[in-house]
């Protein structure tokens, strides 16, 4: 049986910073998002949920980096254009389970 892991598996359609369609996983899209223009998917409601999404994923996995405004001016500075890939392990690390739906372990 086919397995889907968000975190590896392309699934997020963008359209890059220089006019290219894509479609990344969550990895590439926070390790590439300083070349993303933007989530690229025929809803408004679809794209607006994902970048919802995309935003509260961050949020938590920066949590304890990130606690204050001085942290975040701080994180800010040493990411320079780009997420930080220790930064991108963080932020997926708060995906500790595996999210697999269709592995046969799965459980509901």
């Amino acid at each position: 049986m086919a397995t889907f892991n968000p975190t590896d598996t392309p699934w997020l359609d963008v359209l890059c910073s220089d006019g290219t369609p894509a479609t990344l996983s969550l990895r590439d899209v926070l390790s590439r998002s300083h070349k993303i223009a933007q989530i690229s998917e025929p809803s408004p409601l679809t794209e607006v949920s994902l970048l919802r999404f995309l935003i509260a994923l961050v949020s938590d996995g920066l949590r304890d980096e990130v606690a204050s405004e001085v942290d975040w001016l701080n994180f800010r500075k040493r990411c320079g254009e780009r997420i930080p890939p220790d930064a991108v392990e963080t932020i997926l690390a708060t995906l500790s389970e595996p999210m697999d739906v269709l592995h046969p372990s799965h459980t509901a």
